[in-house]
């Protein structure tokens, strides 16, 4: 029991002595370290990375392919030193200022001043012009301006004044203080700065312009005339409201006139009516009774030539007859006047009157039957 007792205080006594230090591991983990120190020093002081904020884009430029990339992502991005490099560019909007008298850096410059059309000069007291990169273009904003700051430099500064003027100086004082024509001038003079600009990767954003300054006297005067061209708009004005009264009035007047001529137009068209309603009735009237008396004509024609007819028939059976009786004259003559001298006897009235109240007459007269008799026989004949 004493051995084992000895045997584990020897054990427990050997535990807590500390271990042995290994200089082989040591020696094994020192080319790492080194390694990662010397990462650590290229990264930060030979710059091989940068950040890009989104309000930026930046341009990767490979030295030795001549490749540049354009990077629009906001980051970190990396790149080999020597070899490769990374540009950041401002892809804000910026401002140019034309102010002052005198110019204080590349965007800010001395105030703008404009010779007119008509001789006369006008300035503004501040002109802003707002600019910013084309992002596609940032590669070619960086090989013809430069790194950083330098597309700020000259292009804006070298190319506003100029434009401005030429656009500004093509009217009169009077002109342009009209908002059309001053509207106009802003207008062409951005498009022509864009023009210009663009090829170089840079687009105007905004030409910010306010109103020109004059001299004291034709400020004056100006004014004077702003209160003359309100008179005469008010006056218009009030023309305007009397040409749209009398309109009024016309058009009330001819709305009256208007619902009269209808009103008239509808009795005479009712009139009208009426009588073409009168003609087609007595037409129709006509065209019945002409039916009526035609078809009436043609009956009374067909009835007398029915009659005609029976006439001709008639007529020539008498004809025969009195052939007849003038060829029994011919033959047989004297007998035939004594029948029809019996005929004629027979259809006599004979008046008897005696000469006396005598019941036994010795003697009868009759009074003109001898002239009957001798007209009857000469008509016979």
């Amino acid at each position: 029991m004493v051995k084992d007792y000895l045997r584990r205080l020897d054990i427990s006594i050997t535990r807590l002595n500390p271990p042995e230090f290994n200089l082989d591991g040591v020696r094994r983990i020192i080319p790492f370290f080194i390694i990662a120190v010397g990462l650590i020093f290229l990264v930060t002081n030979l710059r091989m990375y940068r950040e890009i904020s989104a309000e930026q884009v930046g341009v990767k430029v490979n030295y030795l392919s001549g490749n540049q990339e354009i990077i629009t992502q906001p980051g970190i991005k990396f790149h080999l030193p020597i070899v490769q490099e990374i540009f950041i560019l401002d892809k804000t909007p910026n401002k140019f200022v034309m102010e002052g008298s005198y110019d204080l850096d590349a965007n800010r410059v001395q105030k703008l001043t404009v010779r007119a059309m008509d001789g006369s000069n006008f300035w503004f007291d501040s002109l802003e012009i707002q600019y910013q990169i084309l992002t596609a273009e940032a590669a070619h904003v960086l090989n013809e301006s430069g790194p950083g700051e330098e597309f700020k430099q000259f292009w804006i500064r070298s190319l506003a004044r100029s434009v401005l003027r030429d656009e500004f100086g093509r009217f009169s004082v009077a002109e342009v203080t009209d908002p059309t024509k001053y509207g106009v001038a802003i207008a062409t003079a951005q498009r022509r700065l864009n023009d210009m600009l663009q090829p170089h990767g840079l687009l105007i954003v905004q030409l910010i312009c306010p109103k020109p300054k004059f001299d004291a006297a034709y400020e004056k005067a100006i004014e004077e005339r702003k209160v003359a061209n309100q008179e005469v708009e008010r006056l218009k004005a009030q023309r305007e409201k009397f040409v749209n009264a009398r309109k009024t009035q016309l058009a009330e007047v001819n709305l009256e006139k208007e619902v009269a001529r209808q009103e008239l137009t509808g009795d005479l068209e009712s009139a009208r009516l009426a009588a073409e309603q009168a003609r087609i009735k007595g037409e129709k009237k006509a065209d019945a009774y002409q039916i009526e008396r035609v078809n009436a004509a043609a009956a009374l024609l067909r009835e007398g030539e029915i009659q005609a007819k029976g006439l001709n028939v008639k007529y020539r059976n008498e004809i025969d007859g009195l052939r007849k009786e003038i060829g029994a004259y011919a033959t047989d003559g004297r007998g035939i006047v004594w029948r029809e001298y019996a005929r004629k006897i027979a259809e006599m009235k004979i008046d008897v009157v005696p000469y006396q109240q005598d019941p036994a007459p010795d003697r009868l007269e009759v009074e003109g039957s001898y002239d009957r008799l001798n007209r009857s026989a000469e008509g016979a004949k």
